[in-house]
């Protein structure tokens, strides 16, 4: 098994809104095929907070024309500047065409919300898992989240943050990541008086640790970075034949 990019830019520079509302609807620059893996990164500014800083939070959620299943791997809220960033994904059982949306619902009105979407060639049949994930949310001194203690085999690592800054401010994600664009720019929000930047990448490594490193010319503290691991999952491993309730690893085995 191994992940391979796909396309890492299918979201266009106009899936982004400055206008207050729940919803943000976009058609994929290119399609997006059965069986590829999709990774759709979200940054919203809710325009009443949600209460108070949050990890694993619920408040976005993705849907397409298609009715393809969409999970939220990651969701964290900073409260104090009403940021949220989340990570959802797809394993594409009906081809998105180009003239298909793709919606990301928010449960409160946002001000500013911007999405980018990439799709990763997975091996057939396979089904993906949230390996492993974290968090770090209004720390000023640190712009880093790590994920460490994983088995050695190979990860998809996707490292997004978000931010209520300007594009200047936000800089480049991680250098060590691929960007995940939106029409062709690593960074993606509205612009305007109320915005919402971010930005995000991947790594593909067997490694049992990874870490996420958004600092660059950041002044601010309210942001929210996320780090996820996914691993596939063999067709008939896992909770199958020889693991009938999938705890393998679970005692060490």
């Amino acid at each position: 098994m191994a992940f391979t990019i796909h396309d890492d830019d299918l979201a266009p520079s106009t899936a982004e809104s400055g206008t207050l509302g729940t919803t943000l609807a976009f058609s994929p620059t290119s399609v997006v095929p059965v069986g590829k893996l999709a990774v759709l990164l979200a940054t919203t500014s809710p325009e009443t907070p949600l209460g108070a800083d949050l990890e694993d939070g619920t408040s976005t959620s993705v849907t397409d024309a298609k009715s393809n299943t969409w999970v939220r791997a990651a969701e964290g809220y900073r409260n104090a500047q009403t940021q949220v960033g989340a990570v959802l994904y797809s394993v594409i059982t009906t081809q998105i065409e180009t003239t298909d949306t793709i919606t990301l619902t928010m449960s409160a009105n946002s001000r500013a919300h911007g999405v980018a979407l990439a799709t990763f060639n997975i091996s057939g049949g396979s089904t993906i898992e949230v390996a492993g994930k974290d968090y770090t949310i209004q720390v000023n001194t640190s712009y880093t989240t790590t994920v460490s203690g994983l088995t050695s085999e190979e990860h998809l690592w996707i490292g997004t943050h978000t931010a209520a800054l300007t594009a200047a401010q936000l800089g480049a994600k991680d250098s060590a990541y691929t960007a995940i664009t939106q029409g062709g720019a690593a960074t993606w929000g509205a612009t305007g008086t109320e915005s919402a930047f971010a930005g995000g990448g991947y790594v593909i490594s067997t490694g049992t640790s990874e870490t996420y490193d958004n600092a660059g010319p950041l002044t601010n503290g309210g942001r929210v970075t996320i780090l996820v691991a996914f691993k596939e999952v063999a067709a008939g491993g896992g909770a199958g034949a020889g693991d009938p309730f999938g705890m393998s690893g679970f005692f060490g085995s």
